[in-house]
């Protein structure tokens, strides 16, 4: 933490204005004290009026010289104040600034702490995937999970996926995943609330839409409707286009990596009530995790909350739920209507 010097603080402004106070005040009584001398001269026998007139001028001359030479001078002690205020607060701010970098570098270190809410967490899970060296456990709703949310840090989780593919050597990676049947009923539910004003969902799905559709493109998904060129008409016209649009997502990311994971199916009636509760994403056995949690079943994806932990015992639980989750998995799932333009790209280690 950075401290200041106490002896470079400036002074307190209340001390400083009652000091200009007093040195007006004197100010004043000398001049008055000046001006009653000058004043008994006109009682001095043999003085010339028109000399006391002259003095008189001469001492009123001084005084505004005097009033001129104070005000200047105040002037320039309330600039020094402004000037060590100014450097005070540029001080205090580097202070917070330091204090702001010592508190998030505290959380960091705690074995456990939050991470945020759907879908701002999936940041951290990118990370936690990009630092995966020899294996990595996950247990989700969908493969695409914030793929239409949060675009960029989902891209970034895929890529790192990729690498871990391509370039991973022999790292082991297990999942399981809400099978297709299961996905379009929770995809469908997710959106029930907003079907009676989709206009309003589609004003504020805008640039999700958008960037949504840049990823799209990339894995060569073909939207829902082709012959649109609004992104948002293109890929949630209507609430089933929506859906459609999710589930070809689902495949195509599915598509693209599955060739080097072992992945499971969870089957599900009613995914929003029966699904898992607990989201997890685990590497290198017991190096750290993250894990989401939804609170109360059926609430919707905007509940759920998400950690970082390191803390060996929670991780020891979480490998029991993914242990328990897996366990009434299927290694495969219904087949598949074809969605996309063709088979999706080989995903690039790099790309």
């Amino acid at each position: 933490m950075v401290h200041t010097d106490p002896a470079a603080r400036p002074i307190n402004a209340s001390e400083a204005a009652r000091r200009r106070q007093r040195r007006k005040k004197l100010t004043y009584a000398g001049l008055l004290l000046a001006l009653i001398a000058a004043q008994g001269m006109w009682f001095v026998p043999g003085l010339d009026l028109a000399n006391t007139l002259g003095f008189e001028a001469v001492l009123l001359a001084v005084a505004a010289v005097v009033f001129a030479v104070q005000h200047a001078t105040e002037l320039g002690n309330a600039t020094d104040e402004l000037g060590s205020l100014t450097v005070s607060a540029g001080q205090h701010a580097t202070d917070l600034q330091a204090v702001a970098d010592e508190l998030r570098s505290v959380a960091k270190s705690l074995p456990t702490r939050v991470i945020g809410v759907f879908p701002l967490y999936m940041g951290e899970i990118a990370e936690l995937v990009g630092r995966t060296r020899s294996s990595l456990r996950i247990i989700c709703d969908t493969p695409a999970h914030a793929a239409f949310s949060n675009t960029a840090d989902f891209e970034r989780y895929w890529q790192n996926l990729g690498r871990l593919c391509f370039d991973g050597g022999n790292v082991a990676i297990t999942c399981a995943f809400i099978d297709r049947d299961g996905r379009r009923l929770m995809h469908d539910a997710q959106i029930k609330s907003d079907r009676d004003d989709w206009a309003a969902w589609k004003d504020h799905n805008r640039a999700n839409c958008e960037a949504f559709q840049r990823f799209a493109v990339s894995l060569r998904v073909r939207p829902v409707k082709q012959d649109k060129h609004d992104p948002v008409e293109a890929w949630g016209a209507e609430p089933e286009d929506f859906v459609q649009s999710m589930m070809r997502i689902n495949e195509a990311v599915t598509a693209s990596l599955s060739h080097r994971m072992d992945i499971d199916w969870l089957p599900s009636e009613d995914p929003l009530h029966d699904g898992p509760n607990i989201y997890v994403w685990i590497r290198d056995e017991d190096q750290e995790a993250v894990f989401v949690i939804v609170p109360v079943p059926g609430v919707g994806v905007r509940d759920f909350a998400g950690f970082h932990t390191r803390a060996p015992e929670l991780i020891r639980a979480l490998n029991h739920v993914f242990e328990f989750q897996r366990g009434r998995a299927a290694p495969s799932e219904p087949e598949a209507v074809p969605l996309s333009a063709g088979p999706p790209p080989a995903l690039h280690p790099h790309g």
